[in-house]
């Protein structure tokens, strides 16, 4: 499959926030290990004025950062526009953007996806803070059932 491929020629240092990976190699086998999908931030960090306020509203809460150690594996997908990125970040983020691009319309667009690359889930950002951005999640997560074929 083409993560497996992907996620096989690329581990780096992770320039992500705290409790993130920007390494999907990392993440792939931290998903697999503890039987749990990767929520991954599709953002633009540095320019994507939405992507900063689910950041601040959601993401860097407490109730978020709870929440995540028990329920999934953050991974973050940055495409800013104004720093760079080490270059093995830049080159495992662009092939992920081809890969997802049928579902990725714009930022921030958060997945759930499976250790085996197959999405389960698209959000974005909506209001009402950590709470109610979590029960969104919740009601996906409880909807879920693993792929048997990946």
């Amino acid at each position: 499959m083409i993560v497996a491929s992907l996620i096989a020629a690329v581990t780096f240092w992770s320039p992500a926030p705290e409790g993130w990976t920007a390494d999907l190699r990392y993440a792939v086998n931290r998903a697999k290990a503890e039987k749990k999908l990767m929520l991954v931030d599709f953002t633009g960090s540095d320019w994507c004025s939405f992507c900063k306020v689910l950041r601040k509203e959601v993401f860097d809460t407490d109730h978020f950062k709870t929440w995540a150690k028990k329920n999934v594996v953050l991974v973050e997908l940055d495409y800013p526009k104004h720093k760079r990125l080490p270059d093995q970040l830049e080159q495992q983020n662009a092939q992920l953007g081809m890969m997802y691009s049928k579902i990725v319309s714009g930022y921030p667009t958060i997945l759930l996806i499976e250790p085996n690359g197959k999405p389960f889930g698209k959000f974005g950002y909506s209001e009402g803070g950590a709470e109610a951005w979590t029960a969104q999640i919740d009601k996906a997560l409880a909807a879920y059932q693993p792929d048997s074929t990946g």
